[in-house]
């Protein structure tokens, strides 16, 4: 007999080179997640859990963290990495009105 996955069951996820992963479609539509959302994650008893934040999130300590990062010490090859993260966060911070 085959049996159907839903949203309950386990999932394997690969992460990419960096760490990053996709949350699967299922969860996210199980969740009434979009394809842009905020994840609350922490370790507990040895594993990764992750919850969705809902609506009323203050992005203002995020933005904060990011903005006090002392780039001096970088490499040039680090630099040139930071100098492309930042024009993308700067981006998402003024489309997303953080």
């Amino acid at each position: 007999m085959l049996q159907t996955q839903t949203a309950t069951q386990p999932k394997y996820v690969k992460s990419f080179s960096n760490g990053q992963i996709t949350v699967p479609k299922e969860f996210r539509d199980s969740l009434g997640l979009g394809t842009d959302f905020w994840l609350r994650m922490f370790i507990h008893e040895g594993g990764i859990v992750s919850q969705p934040v809902k609506d009323g999130f203050d992005t203002s300590a995020y933005v904060e963290s990011i903005n006090s990062i002392d780039s001096s010490g970088f490499t040039k090859k680090d630099f040139s990495n930071w100098k492309s993260i930042r024009k993308e966060f700067d981006s998402r911070v003024k489309r997303y009105d953080w």
